[in-house]
C-alpha cells in the first residue's frame, strides 16, 4: 500500500490521474503568486499494489502460473527448463528479489 499525503502541495492547473487528483474545483491556496493554485482532492490517496511474476520455457510453451516470487521458486522446476534455462531464471529470480515494487521506496523513509 502506498500512501500519498499532499501536505501543502498545489497545482498549477487541474490533474486528472487518479492518484494526484486536483480536478480544479477548489483553488483557494493563494501564496502570492499572479495566480492561485489548485488545491488536491483528497487530503491523503492510497494505491495498492502488487508484483506477479510468471516464467515460461519457449521450447514446451509452459509456463508456471503467475505469482509471487515464493511460488516461482517452488514452480520453476515443473515446466521442463534445460539447464542453461533454469540458470537463467534463477538469476532473473535473484535479480527480481531487489527489484519489487517495495524496495523502490523502502529506504525513502517517511519522505518516500
Amino acid at each position: 500500500m502506498y500512501f500519498f499525503t499532499q501536505n501543502s502541495v498545489g497545482y498549477l492547473s487541474p490533474v486528472f490521474d487518479p492518484f494526484f487528483s486536483a480536478n480544479g474545483t477548489d483553488q483557494s491556496i493563494d501564496l502570492g503568486f499572479s495566480r492561485n493554485l489548485t488545491k488536491p482532492d483528497h487530503l491523503v490517496n492510497v494505491m495498492g499494489c502488487t508484483d506477479q511474476f510468471q516464467v515460461c520455457n519457449p521450447t514446451t510453451s509452459s509456463c508456471t502460473p503467475l505469482g509471487g516470487l515464493w511460488n516461482i521458486l517452488m514452480t520453476m522446476g515443473t515446466i521442463g527448463l534445460n539447464k542453461a534455462q533454469l540458470a537463467s531464471a534463477q538469476r532473473l529470480y535473484l535479480a527480481s528479489i531487489f527489484s519489487a515494487m517495495y524496495n523502490s521506496v523502502a529506504g525513502l523513509g517517511a519522505s518516500g
